[in-house]
């Protein structure tokens, strides 16, 4: 019969690159999670597991740079907010060479972390509960924070 090789099936080799990748995706770090939000009840999102939680856009970003310092993390900040003008709220994360990717929604969000979670130091994002989102039963930055903490290794 047809070998392995000749049939294009997976060998060894490819089989460790297969795993090597899997655990390369398996053992990305839990992002930073911050909500910045003026309806964040604080206290709901610590119980929550966010790292942090404010009304502030600026102060989520002091607090964020400060413990990317000690955590040496990706260099990625994904923000989701449905002002379609969030990015201009990122100057401290771009003057500190952070790239902002900006999303209108968490799902979308959720679907560009699934794609390079490692590269990712953190991910901001508000309450997401508006524009019907809450009453249509769309995610909201809890559900957001629960889909990457499951997808992460909890160190």
């Amino acid at each position: 019969g047809n070998s392995r090789k000749e049939q294009g099936l997976m060998n060894a080799y490819g089989l460790l690159q297969a795993l090597r990748a899997e655990a390369a995706i398996a053992a990305a770090p839990m992002p930073i999670f911050a909500i910045a939000s003026r309806t964040v009840n604080e206290h709901e999102a610590r119980a929550a597991g966010a790292d942090v939680a404010t009304d502030s856009r600026d102060e989520v970003q002091s607090k964020i740079l400060d413990m990317i310092n000690a955590h040496k993390s990706g260099r990625v900040a994904l923000w989701c907010d449905s002002d379609p003008g969030v990015w201009l709220s990122a100057g401290k994360f771009q003057s500190k060479g952070l790239h902002v990717r900006t999303f209108n929604d968490p799902e979308t969000l959720l679907n560009v972390y699934r794609g390079s979670p490692s590269s990712v130091a953190c991910i901001v994002t508000s309450m997401m509960e508006g524009n019907l989102r809450k009453e249509l039963g769309l995610m909201n930055a809890y559900d957001l924070l629960e889909a990457v903490r499951s997808e992460s290794m909890v160190a």
